[in-house]
């Protein structure tokens, strides 16, 4: 089974961000060249995308709402949400279940946390946890985390497919979680380690970071990013490395690509015109060197000739997510990226296809 998990985190911080974009003043005339260049799509699901999971070639997405991509390519179709439920805040995933938060319609009022079988199209609550404010994917394991204000207790599931979190908290008064990935934690203060009992900090050489917004990992090494930097934990050396991006603070989340050539990381920003940011990686994982703009080269996983597009569109607005999908896609591309918009006109998905359309376009 090919299993590869690229969710992502909704904080407050964020969300208000979003408010303040959304309900900003129009200024239509000045987003003009965007339909001139490329005619866009009608949305196939607008508003924020809290987090996107790929299991067993399938896509889903949360949204408030919860869609399926079969195969990852084709429509993306509306699923019913288990009885009592109004809302989907987050999808993740252990590898071999997808899970979903659910709440009432008011989002802040929890309802349950449930695990889907594909096979029956059933839902499976899954007990041990109440009031759950976030879930997250990890190896094998779903994270849950409960608490507000700065100060949450951590969950986890036992092993794949567990319909149960640990009565026993592996971490309790950690700071705000901003995003799982593998066997790590990261919160507004540091990184954690998860070992299978405890929670420990991923320490070694240099410091755990603070102000991380967002982790990505791939195999046995861990990826993360802040405003300024971009970290990389290696599991070999014990040990942190950095390295500078320019992009606009705040950053939002990190995605890890390895296709079509290409070995990087893509970085989302929250701030108005800011964009995509990539980074690239040594064949060993260690990082590389920053790409300023999308399309700047051939190492970009942007063509150079759609740039101009990428700059009248996606450039403009703060991205909420960035996901890489190197698994679930369409025949003959070799990935497909995906984005979380934020802006009061053009909010949504959009996505860039590497071989099929090299634009930018809603979904």
């Amino acid at each position: 089974m090919n299993t590869q998990k690229i969710s992502g985190f909704l904080g407050a911080a964020t969300l208000l961000l979003a408010i303040t974009i959304l309900s900003g003043c129009s200024n239509t005339a000045m987003f003009a060249s965007i339909e001139q260049e490329v005619k866009i799509n009608d949305p196939t699901m607008r508003g924020i995308i809290t987090s996107m999971v790929e299991l067993n070639g399938n896509l889903y997405i949360a949204n408030g709402s919860l869609y399926q991509r079969t195969g990852g390519s084709g429509a993306w179709n509306k699923m019913d949400l288990p009885s009592g439920a109004s809302r989907c805040s987050e999808v993740a995933s252990d590898g071999t279940y997808l899970y979903a938060r659910f709440s009432a319609e008011d989002m802040s009022v929890f309802h349950s946390v449930k695990r889907y079988d594909h096979n029956t199209g059933y839902w499976a609550n899954v007990d041990g946890v109440d009031n759950i404010a976030l879930i997250g994917s990890g190896k094998g394991r779903i994270y849950a985390f409960t608490g507000s204000s700065d100060s949450y207790v951590a969950y986890v599931t036992p092993s794949a497919g567990s319909t149960a979190f640990t009565a026993t908290a592996i971490a309790s008064g950690i700071k705000t979680p901003t995003g799982t990935a593998g066997d790590y934690i990261s919160t507004s203060k540091k990184v954690y380690r998860y070992d299978g009992t405890t929670l420990a900090e991923a320490g070694g050489a240099g410091t755990s970071p603070a102000g991380v917004t967002g982790i990505t990992s791939r195999g046995t090494d861990l990826y993360a990013v802040k405003s300024g930097n971009v970290y990389h934990f290696s599991e070999a050396t014990n040990a942190w490395a950095s390295i500078a991006h320019s992009l606009s603070s705040p950053t939002t989340n990190i995605a890890y690509l390895e296709a079509g050539g290409k070995k990087e990381l893509l970085i989302a920003s929250g701030s108005t015109s800011g964009g995509i940011s990539e980074i690239t990686l040594n064949a060993d994982g260690t990082l590389k060197a920053p790409i300023t703009t999308p399309g700047d080269s051939d190492q970009s996983a942007v063509a150079t000739g759609a740039q101009s597009q990428y700059l009248n569109s996606v450039d403009l607005w703060a991205v909420h997510r960035v996901f890489a999908v190197s698994t679930a896609v369409p025949a003959g591309d070799a990935y497909v990226l995906y984005a979380s918009v934020i802006h009061y006109t053009y909010d949504g998905l959009w996505s860039y296809y590497s071989s099929s359309r090299n634009e930018w376009n809603r979904e």
